[in-house]
């Protein structure tokens, strides 16, 4: 996506939105492309949330934005560049990490008049209790404390001057911290001991968080801080409403399991993104139904099945209580029974979203995701007309995809090595039902 790039140059180069709207009034622009200025079917919340959650990736300019601040906060933890800390912060009275975890009664007017450092503190204070409940051991309480008419090549974080016994956390003995930095004296010794009673007073933070495996890195610090924040962003949706409302119409629940082995595996299966595509749309229900429509027009349309012109035609019966769609997906599945020699129950969790409990190689998993995938989109070719499928198109729609499948192994074996789709039982099957060979 080239204006992802653009955009998280400007966020590096220049972080200085104080509020949301900016980027807010960005991300309705690019949602209105997407949807091509129509009304969204899906929630963004849900777009938005990561593949291997159930969602579809789509990039939230907030939280890139985000993540980008808070990599220029990171060299106000680690303490590296020396010479551009000196430079942006030549007027504040104290150190960097005294702003950035502020002690009780901390007040400095100061560091919000430079543009730039009032807009990064902002982003930091919005996470900083999501990195830390408890005081960071990467803190200098030095550094914090200093004047800056001393400057410093190593600043002693409490990493290095705290110890833990059986009496608790205490600071080591002078003798063991002037081991440590010669340079350090008993003033400065008196400075460490009383940033520690306050800090001491909500613990310390003992394992490594997020924020810890972020100081440590050298590239991909966006992507890492984006993947965190993106976590925190979706907590409240792991569960979507479209999970459970499957799961009310096939009436038993579906384990979180089964719904992670659809997005970490049987999606990856492919890389056509019409199959994708097929299974994105039906999985987030996004298809209109008589009952949506009549719902839109207030009546004035019938909520009458497209197909049987007799019940209710909500998404379940459009794709499966129909009782000609019924009988389409039972020719479907008798002839995936002879294609891949094995036995199966009439379900619709597994004809719908490739939902299986049964055994199955990895061979046959994948022609049967292919085989459902074929039969969803020639339904979803004639949908909101009385035509039943046939089973030609569904033969004609799954050598389609078997030509796909057999330029997507050429194409991938140029890049990583990729096992390779058996179709001899498919070719079997057409010679013998439909006379053809491939």
């Amino acid at each position: 996506m080239k204006v992802l790039a653009e955009a998280l140059f400007l966020f590096q180069n220049l972080p200085i939105l104080r509020n949301k709207k900016t980027l807010s009034d960005w991300q309705k622009e690019i949602n209105k492309f997407i949807w091509g200025r129509k009304r969204a079917r899906i929630k963004f919340q849900y777009m938005k949330d990561d593949i291997r959650r159930g969602g579809m990736g789509v990039p939230d300019l907030q939280i890139y934005y985000d993540a980008a601040v808070l990599e220029w906060v990171k060299e106000w933890a680690i303490l590296r560049k020396t010479r551009i800390l000196a430079l942006e912060g030549q007027d504040l009275n104290k150190g960097w990490h005294a702003y950035l975890w502020k002690r009780k009664g901390f007040k400095e007017k100061n560091f919000n008049n430079h543009y730039i450092r009032k807009a990064l503190l902002t982003t930091w204070e919005r996470y900083k209790h999501k990195f830390y409940r408890k005081t960071p051991l990467w803190l200098s309480p030095l550094e914090s404390e200093h004047m800056r008419e001393i400057p410093r090549e190593r600043w002693l974080t409490y990493k290095h001057l705290v110890r833990e016994d059986n009496h608790g956390i205490s600071i080591k003995p002078y003798e063991e911290v002037k081991q440590l930095e010669p340079s350090i004296t008993w003033l400065n010794y008196w400075q460490i001991n009383e940033c520690f009673k306050i800090d001491n007073q909500i613990g310390f933070e003992k394992n490594d968080t997020t924020w810890d495996k972020v100081l440590k890195l050298e590239k991909k610090v966006i992507k890492v801080l984006y993947q965190q924040l993106l976590i925190w962003e979706t907590e409240e949706v792991y569960v979507k409403d479209n999970m459970i409302a499957w799961a009310r119409e096939f009436g038993h629940t579906i384990n979180f399991e089964d719904w992670e082995k659809c997005w970490q595996k049987k999606l990856k299966y492919t890389y056509s993104t019409s199959i994708k595509e097929s299974w994105y749309k039906i999985f987030f229900r996004w298809y209109i139904t008589p009952v949506k429509l009549a719902k839109f027009n207030k009546g004035k349309r019938g909520e009458e099945c497209w197909k049987c012109r007799k019940e209710k035609g909500d998404l379940f019966h459009m794709w499966w209580g129909c009782k000609k769609i019924k009988r389409f997906w039972r020719k479907i599945k008798k002839e995936m029974e002879i294609i891949l020699q094995i036995k199966f129950t009439l379900k619709p969790e597994y004809l719908l979203l490739g939902l299986t409990d049964f055994h199955m190689d990895s061979n046959n998993e994948k022609l049967f995701i292919y085989m459902i995938s074929a039969a969803r989109i020639v339904i979803a070719k004639s949908w909101k007309t009385t035509e039943i499928p046939s089973l030609e198109l569904w033969t004609l729609k799954l050598m389609d995809i078997q030509n796909m499948d057999n330029l997507t192994q050429i194409i991938s074996q140029k890049y990583h090595t990729r096992t390779k789709t058996n179709w001899n039982n498919l070719s079997r099957y057409l010679k013998e039902k439909w006379n053809l060979e491939i």
